[in-house]
Order: structure tokens, then sequence, then C-alpha cells
């Protein structure tokens, strides 16, 4: 049934070919979805910690020439751009910049908020005083 899913057939065509009831499809079409479901989860998951782990690696290997001063700075940035360019991978890849962007987003809505508030109540002064 997995095949015919994956072929686009609707409900009714594969339960005529199977010789089984419409029903019986939508129940069965639910689990093998699910499994499907599951199935790539995992795949992202494990995706995501290979790639995690070559990050590390590769980080094991700048980090050192990164923090190390050296008479020619040249080599030193490259190795810090090399680093930084590895934990700006890792963030994305964790989710991290997302979080950090909704904060900064609402921090910037709050700082205008209380701005044009603070801006009303010296208005309000002004005009009393």
């Amino acid at each position: 049934m997995a095949a015919l899913l994956a072929a686009y057939r609707t409900y009714r065509e594969i339960a005529d070919q199977l010789g089984v009831s419409h029903g019986t499809v939508g129940n069965d079409a639910a689990v093998i979805r699910e499994e499907w479901k599951r199935r790539a989860n995992h795949d992202f998951d494990a995706h995501v910690a290979e790639e995690l782990a070559k990050l590390d690696q590769l980080e094991r290997s700048v980090l050192p020439k990164a923090l190390a001063g050296a008479a020619d700075q040249g080599p030193l940035l490259s190795a810090v751009d090399r680093e930084l360019a590895i934990m700006g991978r890792r963030a994305k890849l964790l989710g991290l910049d997302r979080h950090m962007r909704v904060e900064s987003a609402h921090a910037v809505e709050y700082r205008t908020r209380l701005d044009t508030e603070i801006e009303a109540l010296l208005e309000e002064m002004r005009d009393s005083g």
C-alpha cells in the first residue's frame, strides 16, 4: 500500500486494487504516513548529528590557530573567520539564531513602544508645565 500512496493513487483506487474498504485504506495510510514521518525525523536527526560531528572536528583543528597570536595576523584572522563560520553553521543547524532573532524583534518592539510612551509623557509634561 505504501508504494500506491507514494504513487499518488487515490484511496478509492487503492481500495479497488487491493480489494479492501475505503476505511481500511484510510486507517492503513495514516499508519504508513506516521512511519514515514518517524523515519524522516530520524534521518534528519542523524544528519544533524553527523554535521555537528564534522563541525566539531573542523573546530578542533581551527580553534587553536584562531586563539593563538601570530606575528603575521593574516593566518590568525583567517582562522578566526573559519571558527566564526563553523560556529554560525552550528547555530543554524541547532536553530539557535532563530530564537535570538525573535528575542531581538521583541526587544526592538518593546523599545519602540517604550520610546513612544516616554515621548508622550514628556510632551504631556511640557504641555502641563
